[in-house]
């Protein structure tokens, strides 16, 4: 719970928040009223108080939201649109075996999912390979459900996504393994793994060597998205 204390009147009154919300925020003002508030969006973009009732306006409205599919064919809702995905580069090792050289540039991963069918645009990892990628625009935050979607292709037409290992960080030196995407599920929820508020900044991907007797060796990756979003 939140806890958000006013010094105007119970007027009209917005305060621009811009944090993540919690399940209930309790709002008081200076004229004594209190107000309970029971919260669904992944960001605040105003509270409104307005002749003794409350209203609060997300930040993730419809107009600035994406939809997008993955080679999977699971489709993914990105609440900041295309600020929600992975936008910058901060390491890369190729793994071993490697793939095929024209696939070791890491800026194939950055941005929304672009792939296409002779996957000519696709990062793929190798064998044990670490990619570490930023986002710029916005944060990663915990929300109800999934927070963090992998776009990873399906070069070999194989059954099951390549095992990866997650893990994301705020600052890019204290890190927690948020778990893996494998089975067919390339999605992941941080809040059983994060403290509640935190802002994410980095994501990092570890291919765990589940498949390297392939033409493309290693987890091949179009896209990261934030689910749980929160613009900068």
């Amino acid at each position: 719970m939140s806890i958000l204390r006013l010094l105007g009147i119970a007027a009209v009154l917005t305060v621009l928040a811009g944090v993540s919300a919690s399940a209930e925020m309790i709002v008081y003002t200076s004229d004594g009223n209190r107000y309970v508030l029971n919260l669904t969006c992944p960001e605040i973009r105003s509270i409104t108080i307005d002749g003794g009732s409350a209203s609060v306006s997300c930040g993730d409205s419809p107009a600035s939201s994406g939809t997008y599919i993955d080679d999977w064919g699971t489709t993914v809702t990105t609440p900041c649109g295309e600020d929600s995905f992975a936008d910058q580069v901060m390491e890369f090792h190729v793994g071993h075996p490697s793939p095929p050289e024209r696939h070791w540039s890491p800026e194939r991963a950055l941005g929304p999912p672009d792939f296409t069918y002779d996957y000519s645009n696709i990062l793929v990892l190798g064998c044990g390979g670490v990619v570490t990628l930023a986002w710029n625009n916005a944060f990663l935050i915990d929300v109800p459900g999934d927070d963090l979607h992998i776009f990873e292709a399906n070069m070999d037409r194989v059954q099951d996504v390549e095992p990866v290992q997650v893990s994301v960080s705020p600052n890019g030196w204290h890190w927690y393994n948020v778990g893996y995407i494998q089975a067919g599920k390339s999605s992941i929820d941080i809040g059983p793994y994060v403290r509640p508020g935190e802002l994410f900044r980095y994501v990092r991907l570890v291919d765990m060597r589940g498949d390297c007797d392939t033409n493309y060796p290693g987890a091949e990756i179009d896209a990261v998205a934030a689910i749980g979003c929160r613009r900068r």
